[in-house]
């Protein structure tokens, strides 16, 4: 296995991240067992990898809870990112990223998975008008300075076109930092994910 560099982080990270959505066992995942489900987990770790990307949303935290498990008394040596702001508490599954919403969140996730705190949290998907009106830079500033979270930033498909309000505060921000997962991340969601972030100056 190779490894490199997450961004600017300084996180070590394998080239092929696992990615965690399938294993929750609804939409991409619902043929998935959790027999099957830790096995690729034990495969992805024997094979070196120990970049993990789930998100609270993913079988509705079973995602999550499937990983904090089988890291559980090797935490130290995985690096985890995960998401949040996706309400699967209601039927829509609609967005919430208030403050108190994605606290309560975060508290949730650091249960599931057993830990203190995320390598990554990111925003999942907000639009512009999120963006603008929920303040969310103020509240990643919080749970950064929190140390639940080591890095913060956003999830997001199509860059150009749903980072708009985030482009207005660019003075804010440092440089923009780009990782593609590849090989067992298209393998479980099926398709080819960016993993978005921006580093923040605090």
């Amino acid at each position: 296995m190779k490894y490199t560099e997450l961004g600017k982080t300084g996180l070590h990270v394998s080239e092929i991240g696992f990615g965690a959505w399938a294993i929750g066992g609804q939409a991409w995942g619902n043929d998935i067992t959790d027999k099957n489900a830790v096995a690729a987990l034990q495969e992805a770790w024997q094979q070196g990898i120990n970049l993990f990307d789930t998100a609270d949303c993913y079988g509705d935290g079973h995602s999550e809870a499937l990983i904090g498990a089988f890291l559980l008394g090797q935490r130290e040596k995985a690096v985890i990112v995960t998401k949040g702001g996706t309400n699967y508490r209601v039927k829509e599954r609609s967005k919430d990223f208030t403050r108190d919403y994605l606290i309560r969140s975060l508290d949730e996730s650091l249960e599931r998975l057993q830990t203190d705190y995320v390598d990554v949290y990111l925003l999942h998907v907000p639009n512009a008008q999120w963006q603008d009106e929920a303040h969310v830079l103020d509240t990643l500033r919080e749970i950064k300075n929190s140390g639940k979270a080591h890095f913060v930033g956003l999830a997001m498909w199509g860059l150009r076109i749903r980072c708009t309000r985030w482009r207005r505060i660019q003075t804010a921000l440092s440089t923009c930092w780009k990782c593609r997962l590849t090989s067992s991340t298209k393998a479980t969601l099926r398709c080819s994910v960016s993993l978005v972030s921006e580093t923040l100056p605090f």
